[in-house]
């Protein structure tokens, strides 16, 4: 019976480790896909989205959220995950970027969405008792809507 406590709770950590360690992955790359699905909205260049109508960041940041529904405590109105947009104006793209601007025609803009994993198994808490923060970027153009640089 002792032998099976050992070996018992030597194989349940190491198979919690395998879960949790999964769920990491998951979260890492539906993190990293919702950046590329709010980058993907921001290069055409639209400024009208479901809900929101006039205003590029809150639709960016809106499609983002929305694709981060896989993850716990993800999607379009989780405040776990938090998006910033910054672009590099067209021609130069001179250092520092605009902070909180999604640019204009053929502008370089990036996507950085940042969110706290939660360890959920109970055992493997201690490890990272604040969590696990996550941080993706897509850094795209964006369309030549109109004159590039207008």
């Amino acid at each position: 019976m002792v032998e099976f406590a050992i070996v018992s709770t030597l194989f349940l950590t190491l198979a919690m480790g395998i879960i949790e360690f999964a769920l990491v992955a998951q979260a890492w790359a539906t993190l990293q896909h919702a950046t590329l699905e709010g980058a993907r909205f921001a290069s055409t260049g639209e400024v009208d989205c479901p809900g929101i109508t006039g205003n590029r960041i809150n639709c960016i940041t809106s499609v983002t959220k929305t694709a981060t529904e896989g993850i716990p405590g993800g999607g379009s109105g989780t405040t776990l995950v938090t998006v910033s947009v910054e672009s590099w104006q067209y021609p130069t793209y001179a250092s520092p970027s605009t902070a909180g601007d999604a640019g204009g025609a053929c502008d370089a803009m990036q996507v950085t969405a940042t969110y706290t994993h939660n360890i959920i198994m109970p055992l493997l808490s201690f490890m990272a008792p604040s969590g696990i923060v996550m941080t993706a970027h897509k850094r795209i153009m964006v369309e030549p809507i109109n004159m590039c640089g207008a």
